[in-house]
């Protein structure tokens, strides 16, 4: 009997493609940790019930959001940004930059 495959892709109620990022190989040769390190897009669409299940189910305890800031003043960051959640806003484009700049 063989073990069943890692699903990658968690799902939840309001949060689009939420998906683990575990078993990915570094360049030194260490693999990420399964169920340690997700993404997704749109947290702040979590439901009371995606909420629970991203603190207590998964343990999330730090949320790093990519967005620029014009995206998080017109949607913001959602209650999974709430303590005892750590929100770290990194953004990975600036107002205006277009993805084909980094290509």
């Amino acid at each position: 009997m063989t073990a069943p495959a890692f699903e990658r892709y968690i799902p939840f109620e309001g949060v689009q493609s939420f998906r683990d990022l575990g078993g990915y190989q570094a360049s030194d040769g260490r693999k990420v940790g399964r169920r340690t390190l997700f993404r997704s897009g749109e947290i702040q669409n979590m439901t009371e019930p995606d909420l629970l299940k991203a603190r207590s189910e998964l343990g999330i305890k730090t949320v790093v959001d990519l967005q620029c800031q014009d995206s998080i003043s017109q949607v913001g960051t959602g209650p999974i940004a709430d303590p005892p959640v750590s929100h770290h806003h990194i953004p990975f484009l600036t107002q205006g930059a277009q993805i084909r700049e980094f290509l």
